[in-house]
């Protein structure tokens, strides 16, 4: 990606060639990106079991999605999904340094890391329990959104199993070795470059189940793991039972890769903002957060727990300098209806790309590591927290008067 404006582009490049990534026919798709021309088919995916399989059941956006994938009764009308939204550059770069150089970058991250790259958020409906038949659409739209130059692509939260699997869970879960053996078996051969990949899946991990974020590095020489987030807070109200079914993650993950320093959260952990703030003050440049979360609150012109999980990223990004590269579910599982409308938000808390709501879709947005250590330098409040940290630290463990 170049460092530069933030776009959110649909149906581009490899992803045009089929229904669409707001479903529809291939020629609104065209229509809607005129510069794009033909259509191109996206690279075979892994052995010729597999590309065969791929080409009876799976699209890179099917033009008539199964029942299973169709809006509810419950789902209300006037939540037409409306275009990703497109961001001016003059929004995307308020408060930079005008005309003087940014500031040294953050002392902890990466040496080497890109500074400028393009990243894709991908939201759509898994097939419960299916896992093969997930991983090869993972496969399918990673080699697509690789196409279309990104450099990182982040899938939501239980993208390879769906989420309400309850007592399924168990037959459902991949260690992380069987996670980059069957991704990387599906992308062997058809890749020509490296390319991140952010995978949501039910984790068997020590003889504990946890539902997991893995951070992947997938090049045409193989496919390697350079991190696995296992979710820390887990929801048990409402339509949650997660502490039933799937045990505790007890650390967090910070670590350095090609594109620069990231930390996972899923989902339920952005709610509670001690954990952001550990991930900044660990020199996290970006946080990657799948989530999935089932729309409620119908009273509003969006799902009112939509609008507050833009609130909680803007807020995140703002207050400690940080890219949210968020990546929600959507589709049906039981009833519920999941939300989509994945966002990416850059360090001075501006939404720069967001999703359609309720149906599959592929955000693009560009990065700008250079960003963060200006949007720190000026507007963020990481070095007041910083100079803080001992006296925070004491207060929270010291004995209450």
């Amino acid at each position: 990606m170049g460092g530069g404006a933030a776009t959110a582009r649909v149906g581009a490049g490899a992803f045009s060639n089929v229904a669409s990534l707001p479903c529809g026919s291939p020629a609104t798709a065209v229509r809607m990106q005129p510069h794009l021309g033909a259509h191109r088919t996206p690279p075979a995916v892994g052995a010729p079991a597999v590309v065969a399989r791929q080409q009876q059941t799976l699209s890179v956006w099917p033009q008539d999605p199964p029942s299973h994938r169709k809006r509810g009764a419950d789902w209300p009308r006037h939540w037409k999904a409306s275009p990703s939204k497109r961001i001016s550059d003059s929004n995307r770069r308020r408060g930079t340094f005008f005309g003087r150089a940014y500031p040294r970058r953050n002392p902890l991250a990466s040496k080497n890391a890109m500074s400028a790259y393009r990243v894709a958020c991908v939201q759509f409906a898994p097939r419960k329990a299916r896992v093969e038949e997930n991983l090869d659409r993972i496969a399918v739209l990673t080699l697509a959104a690789s196409a279309d130059g990104a450099e990182l692509v982040v899938f939501s939260e239980t993208a390879a199993t769906g989420y309400f699997l309850e007592g399924g869970v168990l037959d459902a879960a991949r260690t992380t070795k069987e996670l980059c053996e069957e991704l990387d078996r599906r992308l062997r051969g058809s890749l020509r470059r490296s390319v991140d990949v952010v995978v949501g899946f039910y984790e068997k991990h020590e003889g504990n189940l946890h539902n997991s974020a893995a951070y992947m590095e997938v090049s045409p020489r193989g496919t390697t793991l350079r991190a696995c987030y296992r979710k820390f807070f887990l929801p048990t109200y409402g339509v949650f039972d997660e502490e039933r079914f799937v045990g505790r993650g007890n650390d967090l993950t910070v670590f350095d890769t090609r594109l620069g320093r990231f930390a996972i959260l899923i989902c339920e952990d952005v709610w509670h903002g001690v954990l952001p703030t550990l991930c900044a003050l660990r020199g996290a440049q970006a946080i990657v957060a799948p989530t999935a979360s089932p729309a409620r609150d119908f009273g509003h012109a969006e799902p009112a727990n939509h609008a507050r999980y833009r609130r909680l990223f803007r807020d995140v990004s703002e207050a400690h300098g940080v890219y949210c590269l968020n990546a929600q579910l959507c589709g049906f599982e039981g009833g519920k209806g999941f939300v989509g409308g994945s966002m990416v938000v850059d360090p001075f808390g501006t939404v720069v790309a967001e999703a359609p709501l309720a149906q599959d879709h592929a955000l693009f947005a560009e990065i700008d590591l250079e960003l963060v250590a200006a949007a720190q330098a000026q507007g963020s409040r990481m070095a007041q927290l910083r100079a803080a940290w001992p006296e925070l630290r004491r207060l929270a463990t010291e004995p209450a008067r």
